[in-house]
């Protein structure tokens, strides 16, 4: 069960059926790959998210043009998905080529040309679910390496996204673990949702639910296929929002510093994606 205002991890809960009444969904974007669509990972991404909605380093000629970093590949027993790649020395941030940015970008997101589903506006209740796996051997640093950001647009205060899923090292151990910033000028709180060892490897299930405003909410969750959960995190009368933003979106996919240099990463990191789903919501759960 949620317990508010504190924030809670809980490790291997099993949460009992209809833990929450659900609200009216009031709208719903969906992302699924198809393995025989014929057309290619980006297209369907833009098919969903908007033609600018990619920022792979193959989307610019600047950067890694020519090499496809979003592939469709296929599983027995799962099904289709998406597979982001990053190469460690020959790959950007956008327009920025490897030799001049200190970070690595292989993102999709929603922006101001999406529809209007994937823009959470003030005082709205959104949900964001997917399924995400994490390449066994991906190494990561003690530097950001974002596999989730839910972000603002608009407004002097957005550089900092609101909340991130992130893959780190973390007192010499790398975890996987739930970032939140509450506004300019915070440190931001991180919360340790699990030793990335522990879930590399398997297809994890995430849902996350915010109330967007300055007096907003979020619960977050991760759980195996199995329905078995990882951790939860809830806090409630938490700032949500940044002054001047006309809407928070979702970002999906690998983001990374590479400030410290690039010692102890692969040559190419990979992590996986799959059935995106983005709501808009009636109001804000209410538990039984």
């Amino acid at each position: 069960m949620w317990v508010s205002p504190l924030v809670i991890l809980v490790v291997g809960f099993v949460c009992p059926a209809g833990a929450f009444s659900e609200p009216t969904v009031e709208s719903e974007v969906r992302l699924e790959a198809d393995a025989k669509a014929g057309t290619s990972a980006s297209r369907q991404v833009q098919a969903a998210f908007g033609v600018d909605a990619v920022e792979s380093p193959d989307a610019f000629p600047e950067n890694h043009p020519g090499v496809a970093h979003i592939l469709i590949e296929e599983e027995a027993g799962f099904g289709a998905y998406f597979k982001f790649l990053l190469h460690r020395d020959l790959d950007g941030d956008r327009h920025k080529s490897r030799a001049e940015s200190d970070r690595q970008r292989n993102e999709i997101k929603g922006y101001a040309g999406s529809e209007e589903g994937l823009k959470a506006t003030h005082g709205q209740v959104a949900r964001y679910r997917w399924k995400f796996r994490i390449d066994s051997d991906l190494k990561v640093s003690y530097q950001f390496c974002h596999l989730f950001q839910l972000k603002g647009v608009g407004g002097k205060d957005v550089n900092d996204p609101v909340l991130t899923l992130s893959a780190v090292l973390s007192k010499g151990e790398p975890v996987l673990e739930l970032r939140y910033w509450k506004g300019r000028g915070a440190r931001e709180k991180r919360i340790e949702l699990a030793r990335l060892d522990s879930v590399k490897g398997a297809w994890l299930q995430c849902d996350l639910l915010v109330k967007c405003g300055e007096h907003g909410a979020y619960r977050f969750s991760v759980s195996s296929l199995d329905g078995k959960t990882i951790a939860e995190v809830s806090e409630d009368d938490v700032n949500t929002w940044r002054e001047g933003m006309d809407f928070a979106r979702p970002k999906w996919g690998i983001y990374r510093s590479i400030r410290d240099g690039v010692e102890g990463l692969n040559e190419v990191d990979v992590v996986s994606f799959a059935d995106f789903r983005v709501q808009e919501l009636s109001g804000w759960p209410k538990s039984d």
